[in-house]
């Protein structure tokens, strides 16, 4: 339909939700077909830390960014 696809993902909340690691896996493998990608919550995201820090949701979403 000549629209971009842009998909979001939930991170880490309460033992559910998409590590930084598992979102960067999951928008590389579609790299083809879409233009980037959104997470929802930031509130919760802003409680991690470590590999799943708000930085490492950040570059996740922007290795299937053409320009980067």
């Amino acid at each position: 339909m000549g629209m971009d696809i842009i998909p979001g993902y939930w991170c880490i909340h309460g033992g559910a939700g998409d590590s930084a690691s598992s979102v960067k896996s999951r928008l590389q493998n579609n790299k083809s077909y879409i233009t980037g990608g959104f997470m929802w919550l930031y509130d919760d995201m802003r409680n991690l830390s470590g590999s799943n820090d708000t930085a490492s949701y950040a570059e996740a979403i922007n290795s299937v960014n053409p320009d980067k």
